[in-house]
């Protein structure tokens, strides 16, 4: 229930998380490196090169941001009728993971915010859609998993049985382990791209890896997270098409409790390394926690209000604010804060 205050302590919490700590609901984003904030796109416009974004909100409260990396998005068959984008980095794909909030069913049966799927049904490291399907192939039955959560610095396995509805969900939303962790799930033989038709092998095909592997290094250049890759193999392929040497530690571990470690090497062709370059940054806050704020225009007669009207429109329904209103409307979930998410 929106109205709780254990809800309101949670939508809060994510805010923080997002940096907006100190803003308060309901605040209007007024400016964006000191330029006068028109509407959410100036967020995506200023977010393209990568650089900081300073955001001035209503009551003087200032907030420094940096901009996301963006991945490659491309679609894979759930069945027949169904394809899920997922997104990935030359075919590179994180571990499945959940996003959750108290209220939501997947919490009930012991499921908490982070955590990634290590097994799931028959399934280990799954990717998101890997995942998705093999919950829906239990539907009305009980799915085994193992899960690793964060306690500290650590990852521990917590072994779990979700019941799954006779839809074919458990009640959370699908996120990926990408922000937090360099695991891997196994990539995707063939990426389909839908806008077009075409289907093209996965460049990440032609690697070693084994579901639950984690790249440490990339080019030399140790790595923890999917946008450390990023920018290690940025690095690694300014000339153009390049052997990328990558460094991988498997989810086992020796008698004695050490790593095992893989090296590889990835040949990367020109078309490959144009792709990667291409990729741009986006806005660290996501479009749901806005509003299109309203604004009275005055004008001297009809014709001038016509013309001021199509002037502005984009402006007034840009122009947006924190709001909690929206969440007791139920129109926005806490789980929207990462954006639109698959639910399973």
């Amino acid at each position: 229930n929106p109205a709780q205050p254990e809800f309101q302590a949670l939508f809060r919490e994510r805010l923080d998380d997002l940096g907006l700590e100190g803003v308060g609901f309901g605040s209007t984003l007024e400016a964006i490196n000191g330029v006068p904030a028109r509407g959410f796109f100036d967020l995506t416009l200023g977010a393209r090169d990568g650089s900081p974004l300073r955001l001035r909100f209503s009551g003087g409260v200032e907030r420094t941001l940096t901009p996301l990396p963006s991945y490659q998005q491309d679609h894979l068959e759930l069945d027949d009728e169904t394809y899920i984008a997922i997104e990935h980095l030359l075919g590179l794909t994180p571990v499945m993971a959940v996003i959750v909030s108290e209220d939501q069913a997947g919490y009930a049966k012991g499921l908490r915010q982070g955590d990634i799927f290590a097994r799931l049904g028959s399934v280990e490291y799954p990717r998101e859609d890997e995942g998705m399907l093999e919950i829906r192939r239990h539907a009305g039955r009980t799915i085994d998993a193992v899960v690793l959560r964060r306690d500290g610095d650590a990852l521990v396995e917590v072994p779990l049985a979700l019941a799954v509805s006779d839809q074919g969900t458990i009640g959370f939303g699908v996120g990926t382990s990408a922000d937090d962790s360099s695991m891997l799930s196994t990539p995707p033989r063939d990426l389909h791209h839908l806008w077009d038709g075409r289907t093209e092998p996965s460049p990440a095909s032609s690697l070693p890896i084994k579901p639950g592997d984690t790249v440490l290094a990339v080019g030399g250049t140790p790595v923890s997270s999917f946008a450390e890759i990023r920018a290690a193999l940025l690095e690694a392929t300014t000339q153009g098409a390049a052997d990328v040497p990558i460094t991988f530690a498997l989810p086992l571990r020796t008698e004695d409790g050490a790593p095992i470690i893989e090296e590889a090497v990835w040949s990367l062709r020109e078309s490959d390394v144009e792709a990667l370059h291409a990729l741009g940054w986006r806005s660290p806050l996501p479009a749901a926690i806005f509003e299109p704020a309203e604004v009275i225009i005055r004008t001297a007669n009809p014709v001038d209000a016509l013309a001021k009207g199509i002037e502005e429109t984009g402006v007034v329904m840009g122009m947006t604010y924190l709001t909690f209103a929206r969440l007791f409307e139920g129109t926005v979930e806490v789980t929207h804060l990462k954006g639109p998410v698959g639910i399973a």
